[in-house]
């Protein structure tokens, strides 16, 4: 089914569609595609922010003052969870930040108060004078990319996606002002938002945090996020006591991966990289940005935080970017050579303040550095000149200026958090974010009528808000985590009974009697990041495997009961069997704290008349085929079911519905392997293929179990063992958590069909000494992509001293997230206590999962 031509046409579009490729028309597209050495022109930037000589002059003069020890430190970022004050008064570290779900002390129920009474301590902390250390002051840093989500009670505001979609930058930048000063009143200096990723494959996890797929909406938008959250620059509200910091992120690339992977490899050359990935920015620059966030993607086969070409050469050098590049959570672990706590080429490449969250990976980050500058690996200029970046950053923001956290006015007024006027801007937000898609006439509801709301997400402020929402992943929070919010249902409940009408709430469909019309609200699970990228086999297709929404739609319709689907998503997902059913369709994203938005547009007011009109366009593709995850705005061929800009409002005649294909046969296998599934044969992991057995410690520090002898770090020792194929003897004696673990010089592997054919892990192992704590079996698919299994049952069973075989389904690592197609840890184990084991033939079988000692049904 295509979209009338007439939309197309209205909006000056063509209206060709690719056809869903196959992996090998997909591993073609990528070498077309392929970073070439062609010679590009770069695009200029100007910051507004004015260079003050007097201020480097006085940061000159800091740096000079500060020993070796004291610069190291001011590079590093720790999470509260991880850092004392004590170790800020020791160390001297720059900067902290708080992790999704991470609270002062660990209390879920945390204040404001006890925000400000912890930024407080730390602050004191590194101000404090003492001999040999210059007093610098700390600034803490946190992801409030919808509002500041961490805390109870704040305001939630429609995610990115949906902002793309109202196209209104005015009331984007208000909402950067409200988190502000949400953020501002917890005592909290800076924000790691806006995210200027441009998403290009809706497969990718993070896909809402992106305004748009349009670049120059993504511009937009970002720049006025960054206006909002700062101020305007070079005006006397500019990182005042009610502004923090911005960070555009993440540079460069991210939303561009294959497959849209999260952490994945950007396609295109430089010139594609430019025309798509840099115009976000550019704005954040031209609009005084003070700080950017390198990606967790790699481009041209290096990764973006250690791509001096990138991080110095364009956005430092030629963009004149003065302020700080911070890495993202952990991310020089993914470098090749490095590991968490140790990675000179990411500081040489132009980071300059390193996000390492954990104790001790950040003290021995520290430690690391130091002996890479003494040895002269890391040129002291590199250091003096990330440590001038973050001094200057900080005397920007004020913080030798403005009063410690806890005297500071804002931090004052805890009332600011969640007040009604941020509140209603985040219901105007709403309003303005709803796109409609499908309306036969159904819509605008009369209040006054007896309504039926049902769908597992009406009345879960845990769907309607999604991932960064009290916890990383925003999932199953009961609702009393909101306080203060509105669900979709309590919205119109109190609509309907203010117009002398009734809701009914029946989230499993269950129809009562005289009921006027309904109103079924579902979609995604809360997500975020890698944990939201669509797996190995999955296609675009909404509830692919348990289509529980669309029962419930079928249920209503056969009972002929006028019913309108309200969609919350994180990106357009394959939902042509829900969209046939329903009378109406509203894409309504993940609208945050202020369900009464939603049920502003749906009803009429008590007298009868429309109070608010549908407003929001498509700022993202909608896909017409169950595997076009990657269709956009300027494709050649571009022809999506809805098109970018498209929405419906109540002054459009009542759509003539033509029936949409429901058809997914096509694609059994999902649309990563194709139609027709591809053989597999078994996989073995030798030593002339280049699998070799290494020895990790949790940062990602290794060491290889080279022939002729015994290798160790203490916790895990182990040696080559050859006389039952190849293997390796390993003991840990249970000091610390230590895996044992095959890898390939960091090359990853496409083990998907042997998945597919319903594969397992199969190994032989000989029990020397039974596991004294729990043992996980681990596959790795990407730097810190880890999957776990616990196997300790299976390992205890079996007799000590006697060679036996274990099997593992593989959909037991797919339940948890491993990416088959690109393995480069295929096995592993993994424990924190005592355990001996002799363990060869590492290989995986198709066939075998059903058979498999250890046997996981699909999540």
């Amino acid at each position: 089914m295509r979209l009338h031509p007439a939309f197309f046409l209205a909006l000056g579009l063509s209206v060709a569609l690719p056809a869903c490729q196959s992996p090998e028309t997909l591993k073609q597209t990528q070498q077309e595609t392929a970073p070439t050495n062609t010679p590009v022109v770069w695009p200029t930037a100007k910051s507004p922010v004015a260079v003050d000589p007097k201020m480097e002059t006085r940061i000159q003069q800091i740096v000079a003052s500060m020993s070796l020890q004291q610069k190291v430190a001011q590079m590093i970022q720790a999470d509260i969870g991880s850092v004392s004050e004590a170790d800020i008064r020791e160390f001297r570290i720059g900067s902290v930040l708080n992790g999704g779900g991470q609270t002062p002390h660990d209390k879920p129920d945390a204040k404001p108060q006890d925000w400000v009474q912890l930024a407080d301590k730390l602050f004191q902390a590194s101000i404090a004078q003492e001999l040999d250390k210059t007093p610098i002051p700390l600034m803490w840093g946190v992801d409030a990319v919808h509002g500041h989500g961490n805390v109870m009670g704040a305001t939630l505001f429609p995610h990115n996606i949906a902002l793309g979609a109202t196209r209104n930058t005015d009331l984007v930048r208000k909402i950067a002002s409200a988190t502000a000063l949400e953020i501002a009143a917890t005592g909290l200096d800076w924000n790691f938002a806006p995210t200027v990723a441009v998403a290009r494959d809706i497969r990718w996890g993070r896909t809402y945090e992106s305004f748009s797929e349009d670049p120059q909406l993504v511009a937009q938008m970002g720049a006025a996020v960054v206006e909002g959250l700062q101020g305007q620059a070079g005006s006397a509200a500019f990182l005042d006591h009610n502004h923090v910091l911005a960070s555009a992120k993440h540079f460069i690339g991210d939303g561009g991966t294959l497959f849209g992977d999260d952490q994945g490899n950007t396609q295109g050359d430089e010139a594609e990289l430019i025309r798509l990935h840099l115009p976000g920015y550019i704005s954040a620059i031209e609009a005084g940005v003070q700080t950017v966030m390198a990606s967790y993607s790699w481009w041209d086969g290096i990764h973006s935080h250690a791509n001096r070409k990138l991080l110095t050469g364009l956005l430092k050098e030629h963009l004149g970017f003065d302020g700080v590049v911070v890495s993202d959570w952990q991310a020089i672990g993914h470098i090749r050579g490095c590991s968490i706590d140790n990675c000179a080429e990411a500081i040489n490449a132009g980071v300059d303040l390193f996000m390492i969250p954990n104790a001790p990976d950040w003290k021995n980050f520290y430690r690391n550095t130091l002996g890479q500058v003494w040895n002269g690996t890391i040129p002291v200029a590199r250091i003096n000149d990330a440590v001038t970046r973050i001094l200057r950053v900080k005397m920007r923001a004020g913080l030798w200026e403005k009063p410690r956290p806890a005297e500071r006015i804002t931090a004052q007024q805890s009332d600011l958090i969640g007040n009604a006027g941020h509140r209603e801007l985040a219901r105007q937000a709403v309003r303005e974010s709803l796109v409609l898609l499908k309306n036969n006439g159904v819509l605008p509801l009369d209040p006054r009528r007896t309504i039926l709301v049902a769908g597992h997400a009406a009345n879960s402020m845990s769907h309607q808000a999604g991932g960064w929402s009290v916890t990383w992943q925003g999932r199953d929070n009961p609702n009393a985590k909101y306080p203060g919010a509105t669900t979709i249902f309590a919205a119109l409940d109190h609509a309907t009974r203010a117009a002398g009408g009734r809701a009914i709430l029946r989230e499993d469909g269950q129809i009562p009697a005289n009921v006027d019309a309904a109103i079924v609200v579902f979609g995604e699970e809360p997500y975020a990041e890698m944990l939201g990228d669509l797996e190995n086999t999955a296609t675009l297709e909404f509830e692919r495997n348990n289509k529980r929404s669309l029962a419930i739609l079928q249920s209503l319709k056969s009972q002929g009961i006028p019913t309108v689907a309200v969609f919350l998503s994180g990106r357009p997902l394959w939902v042509n069997k829900e969209l046939n059913i329903a009378d109406a369709f509203v894409a309504a994203w993940q609208p945050g704290s202020e369900g009464t938005g939603v049920a502003d547009v749906l009803l009429r007011n008590a007298q009868g008349e429309v109070a608010h009109d549908f407003r929001g366009k498509l700022s993202f593709s909608w896909p017409q085929g169950v595997c076009d995850a990657a269709v956009n705005l300027d494709d050649t061929d571009y022809q999506p079911l809805f098109p970018y800009g498209f929405g419906l409002t109540y002054q459009d005649p009542p759509t003539k519905w033509q029936p949409l294909t429901e058809d997914t046969s096509e694609w059994p296998n999902g649309c990563r392997l194709g139609k027709t599934l591809p053989p597999a044969e078994i996989a073995t992991f030798s030593g002339d293929q280049g699998w070799l057995f290494y020895l990790e410690k949790p940062t990602l520090d290794r060491r290889l179990v080279k022939p002729g002898g015994t290798t160790g770090f203490g916790s895990l020792s182990a040696r080559r063992d050859n006389s039952r194929g190849e293997g390796v003897e390993a003991r840990w004696d249970g000091s610390v958590t230590s895996r044992l673990i095959l890898r390939n010089d960091g090359q990853q592997h496409d083990l998907l069909a042997v998945y597919a054919h319903k594969g397992a892990l199969v190994f032989d192992i000989k029990i020397n000494r039974k596991p004294s704590q729990k043992v996980d079996a681990v596959l790795y698919s990407g730097p810190l992509g880890g999957s776990t299994l616990d196997v300790t049952a299976a390992l205890k069973d079996l007799p000590l001293n006697q060679w036996r075989e274990i099997s593992v389904d593989l959909q037991c690592f797919e339940n948890d997230r491993a990416d088959f197609s690109r393995v480069d840890g295929p096995f592993g184990l993994q424990t924190a206590g005592a355990f001996a084991a002799n363990i060869s033939n590492v290989r995986y079988e198709p066939g075998r999962a059903r058979s498999a000692t250890i046997y996981c049904a699909p999540k």
